[in-house]
């Protein structure tokens, strides 16, 4: 597993999510300034919790004794994935592949790097 740090003051919202293939796309739209947006990518998910929204995001790698905890509180020793946590605690987090970022000047509309993301039918 390898170590993942992302941390940004800036507004992500939950922007989609595909149950059937599992991927989850966190997006902070174009602002002015700066006049990008940022997209955060994981697939395979197995596991999260979260917020619809983040003003400032910070993610990280949790650690071997923090995904005890979430196997312990969740039952999810079954789960495959790397633990990713946002904010201090335990309270948002991810279980899934590699997580991913990219910065591009893409408008609200265009598809992500990470390709599209198509509705959960």
């Amino acid at each position: 597993m390898s170590d993942f740090s992302f941390s940004s003051e800036r507004y992500f919202r939950v922007w989609h999510y595909h149950a059937d293939r599992r991927r989850l796309l966190l997006r902070s739209t174009l602002d002015s300034p700066p006049a990008t947006r940022i997209d955060i990518f994981c697939g395979g998910v197995g596991l999260m919790l979260l917020r619809p929204f983040y003003h400032g995001i910070t993610i990280r790698s949790g650690t071997a004794e923090e995904r005890t905890s979430i196997d312990e509180m969740y039952d999810a020793s079954d789960i495959p994935g790397q633990l990713f946590v946002i904010g201090d605690s335990l309270r948002n987090f991810v279980i899934s592949g590699p997580m991913q970022w990219h910065e591009d000047e893409g408008s609200y509309r265009d598809p992500s790097r990470f390709g599209h993301i198509p509705a959960t039918p």
